[in-house]
């Protein structure tokens, strides 16, 4: 049917044209009755010539297989169609199709209520790209770690666990399975201290009884002596986010050489009982350092000579390392440490620099200054370009993280213009509609317009969750009444629970007090847990009750939604803040919904100063309770 210039269904038919998705909708016999300008250029990449209006959706798909668009269907066609019929006639989630020239597409299909289908095409093939690259990355990082020859666990800001490898897991005597990523950092601290001890410069042994303390108290320099009389030494080295990447390293024969070295009181027993490296040994007297062979071939000095002078020494020394290597110096000549130990870098007589670990110990004489100090060198470059390389794929995957959450946003305001646009058309084509009484377009309207705002609030909650895991979202707090927000929350929700034939119900003293948090937030949140608890609920009932609980330090305002519907197993459970978890995954799936809903309200409330959390009986139903942190003395 042609459309007037300007006219409603004309401007309706612009708008679905200028859309950045693919938009195709079938007929009742499932005939392609429309399609805008995306959905040719996604399914007709290569310019091919355009057939498909008043095709059936086999003939369209038969097609395409056979013409070697989609890869998947590539030596059978016949079943591939078969199967994408299937998909098609009882739509489900949305699935993925990896096209011809290495494209990938996102389809979403709908079945209206009238028996035609709505299909929404998008190219997400920079998408895939980049996660691919994510999982290539991801995977480089996994086998550096699990081939070093030194432990190695690095832990977040949160104190969890977000890689280790086996050597540490070794190092430290913990069984399989135990303390992987997303473990506590306190729990590991607290179950080796139940096996061995740990201890620093001075002290025997460190408490670790007083719970929540376990972080801080210990230093970032320490050793963990096992059961068996091993020594693991422990290094910590703090990162931006507020973790920190530890280095674990067996030093047991290290440290009985040094042992060994400070009873001896000739220089070649100090120089063969000292570290299994490189020797050295410095002569205060002469102010001379002598180094074996093996201390040079490993700093990669000249072979002639046996000795060299601190000063020749410190011109080898990077220009930025030099208060690595001063300063635990200066410290142990003070005897401000038992043992002198320092990392830095220095130059051979190729030009090229050399991560070396040297490590001495102080012969004192009777007025307890050094005469003499003897110790060891070891080369670890690779060990510190490992760290480095460790760190910096740490950093590429945070910004592949990031980037990945700016694309999502991006995307999204892609999205939300033209369904503004789709959305006010058919408001506009619904009122003129009615005033003409055709009831019949009006339904039809009403339709489109409920659907496009459903996608444009899912749209909305994505664009929050990649705000919030960019950590770009901003809270305007303010001091407000709980009980003005929880009415208008309950207000809004009414309808879905009355739709389900549930009572729904507020119980809220009426002074129950103020809290300083984002009003709209905060709405956003109850909205969230009420259509939840209305969704999943049916001929029950939905109630919300809000009582005062007070602590040591503050007064917490708890409010439960409790509802009769379906409940949670464990497994939904462990899931149920994670983005896109859905309590009913399967191709049949009887309720709506992204499953972003709690993930952004859980990230909001922590935001606010506050926590959410649930639990479940499945068939019984389920409680999400918001706690709300109100200082003492607020109204």
């Amino acid at each position: 049917m042609v459309q007037e210039p300007g006219s409603a269904n004309s401007i309706l038919l612009e708008a679905l044209d200028a859309a950045s998705e693919g938009f195709a909708l079938y007929d009742p016999e499932d005939r392609l009755a429309y399609c805008n300008q995306r959905y040719r250029e996604l399914i007709y990449p290569d310019g091919e010539e355009f057939i498909g209006i008043g095709q059936s959706f086999e003939t369209i798909i038969r097609l395409a297989a056979e013409g070697g668009m989609v890869l998947d269907a590539e030596d059978r066609v016949t079943s591939w169609v078969q199967e994408r019929l299937a998909r098609h006639r009882n739509p489900g989630p949305p699935h993925v199709q990896q096209h011809r020239g290495g494209r990938w597409i996102h389809i979403h299909e709908r079945r209206l209520a009238d028996g035609c289908l709505i299909a929404i095409y998008a190219d997400i093939t920079d998408l895939k790209s980049r996660e691919a690259e994510v999982a290539a990355k991801s995977v480089v990082l996994e086998a550096t770690l699990e081939n070093m020859g030194q432990g190695i666990s690095m832990v977040d800001g949160t104190g969890r666990f977000i890689a280790c490898n086996r050597t540490f897991q070794t190092l430290m005597c913990l069984p399989p399975g135990h303390f992987e990523p997303g473990s506590r950092y306190d729990e590991f601290i607290g179950y080796s201290a139940g096996l061995g001890q740990f201890r620093t410069a001075g002290i025997d042994a460190i408490n670790l009884a007083v719970p929540g303390t376990v972080r801080d108290a210990l230093p970032d320099i320490c050793e963990f002596v096992r059961p068996d009389g091993g020594i693991i030494e422990i290094r910590r080295t703090p990162v931006a986010d507020g973790g920190f990447v530890a280095t674990y390293t067996d030093v047991t024969e290290h440290r009985r050489t040094i042992q060994a070295l400070h009873e001896s009181e000739e220089r070649y027993a100090l120089a063969m009982k000292g570290a299994n490296e490189g020797l050295w040994d410095w002569n205060a007297r002469t102010n001379e350092i002598y180094l074996s062979d093996r201390a040079r071939e490993l700093a990669g000095i000249e072979a002639g000579g046996a000795s060299i002078t601190p000063a020749a020494w410190f011109a080898r020394i990077h220009p930025e390392d030099v208060e690595l290597y001063r300063r635990p110096l200066v410290a142990h000549l003070r005897g401000d440490t038992p043992l002198y130990t320092a990392e830095y870098r220095v130059r051979g007589r190729d030009g090229e620099y050399r991560w070396i670990l040297n490590r001495g110990l102080g012969v004192r004489n009777a007025m307890a200054r050094i005469d003499r100090m003897a110790g060891s060198i070891r080369n670890i470059t690779e060990r510190k370009q490992a760290e480095m390389e460790l760190r910096k794929a740490k950093e590429q995957a945070e910004a592949a993280s990031q980037v990945k959450s700016q694309i999502l946003a991006n995307v999204g305001h892609e999205l939300r213009t033209p369904l503004n646009a789709v959305i006010g058309i058919a408001e506009v084509l619904e009122e003129e509609a009615q005033d003409f009484g055709r009831s019949d377009f009006a339904a039809g309207l009403k339709r489109i317009r409920g659907a496009g705002q459903h996608l444009l609030d899912l749209i909305n909650q994505i664009l929050d969750l990649s705000s919030l895991e960019a950590e770009t979202l901003l809270l305007r707090a303010e001091s407000i009444e709980l009980m003005e927000v929880l009415q208008s929350a309950v207000a809004s929700c009414r309808s879905l629970a009355e739709k389900n034939g549930n009572r729904l119900d507020l119980d809220c003293p009426q002074r129950i007090g103020r809290v300083f948090a984002d009003p709209q937030r905060l709405r956003q949140v109850m909205v969230n847990v009420l259509n939840n608890a209305c969704k999943f609920t049916h001929g029950g009932q939905v109630m919300v009750t809000v009582a005062s609980r007070e602590d040591v330090e503050r007064r917490w305002l708890a409010i439960a939604v409790a509802d009769t519907g379906i409940g949670m197993t464990c497994e939904q459970l462990a899931n149920v803040f994670g983005p896109f978890a859905q309590a009913d995954s399967s191709a049949s799936r009887r309720y709506d919904g992204a499953g972003v809903g709690l993930a952004v309200s859980q990230r909001l409330c922590r935001l606010m100063g506050g926590d959410i959390d649930v639990a479940s009986v499945p068939g019984q139903g389920t409680t999400v309770t918001v706690r709300l942190s109100v200082e003492k003395g607020g109204n």
